[in-house]
């Protein structure tokens, strides 16, 4: 949902969004949104006489696409109610839409909102496939069906859908994470089922409440593109 810009901002929220913008031309980035484990505020994203893009977040689905700017390199969103900063985000100049996954880095005080961008292009997130996202503290391994690989944390990667399903199009999936006696254990086993027209976003974490590796899966639809009319 787009609308004017707000008569009144902050002069913190001025200096973050004015000032870069001084010799800087907007570069467009179509965004979506989806919260891990914690819904943020409602969101302004405010980027000079392009106007005010609105943004309400949901912990369980992926967001439609909006028409986001990067203003020298940057994304930066706003607290809707107050208009004071709360997260920023570097997006390269080669990305032209990004999924923005949010998430809480201080949920025992006051929230601190950090911005984990995932590229969405059919090199980086699969028609088919899934993109997977390390925000656990440590290495992770990851396996869907032959392929393996190990994360780091803050590292992230896209898998093609696995040619190895079976006749209902699953396929196994299992995350693994270190113990204390630093020996990798399943954290996550189960299958998934492939199709052309579904994605599915996976990010590894620690639960805060029971301090626990945890993994949350997104189901991404694919969404036909349909010609302009005539």
């Amino acid at each position: 949902m787009i609308s004017q810009l707000k008569p009144a901002l902050s002069i913190a929220a001025l200096a973050l969004l004015v000032l870069p913008l001084a010799g800087q031309t907007p570069r467009p980035v179509q965004c979506r949104f989806v919260a891990l484990n914690e819904v943020p505020p409602p969101l302004s994203h405010v980027v000079g006489e392009k106007g005010e893009v609105l943004v309400k977040l949901m912990r369980s689905r992926i967001t439609e696409p909006l028409e986001c700017f990067a203003v020298d390199g940057k994304l930066r969103f706003l607290d809707q109610a107050t208009s004071e900063p709360l997260a920023a985000v570097s997006i390269p100049s080669s990305v032209k839409k990004a999924t923005l996954i949010f998430v809480n880095v201080n949920p025992k005080g006051k929230p601190s909102w950090k911005i984990f961008p995932v590229e969405d292009s059919p090199e980086k997130f699969p028609p088919g496939g899934t993109h997977v996202v390390n925000l656990h503290a440590d290495d992770i391994r990851f396996k869907l069906g032959p392929v393996k690989e190990l994360l780091k944390p803050q590292q992230s990667k896209g898998f093609e859908m696995p040619e190895e399903r079976d006749d209902f199009n699953m396929a196994p999936v299992v995350f693994q994470f270190k113990n204390k006696r630093d020996e990798w254990v399943n954290g996550k086993e189960t299958s998934y089922r492939f199709l052309p027209g579904m994605r599915y976003l996976l990010v590894a974490y620690i639960d805060s409440r029971s301090r626990r590796p945890r993994v949350m899966t997104f189901k991404d639809p694919i969404r036909p593109v349909i010609p302009p009319a005539g």
